[in-house]
């Protein structure tokens, strides 16, 4: 997998509004990415996953920017 693969799953994981469950699947990810490549940086995974979440709060938070609209997608 490359970089933007990672990425790309991050984003789709970030879009999950149950924190329980997000939570839950970004972890099985980075269980199943951490067996297949031993030099995965777990935190790396959480900090883009969080990263992005966050990014989308300050987006729906601005006056006139459709709820849960995304930027390029």
């Amino acid at each position: 997998m490359t970089k933007k693969h990672f990425i790309a799953i991050a984003r789709i994981i970030s879009q999950i509004d149950n924190n329980t469950i997000r939570r839950n699947v970004r972890d099985d990810f980075c269980e199943m990415f951490r067996k297949e490549n031993s030099r995965f940086d777990r935190q790396r995974f959480v900090d883009a996953v969080d990263g992005e979440r966050a990014m989308q709060k300050k987006l729906d938070a601005l006056p006139g920017w459709p709820r849960g609209a995304k930027i390029g997608g």
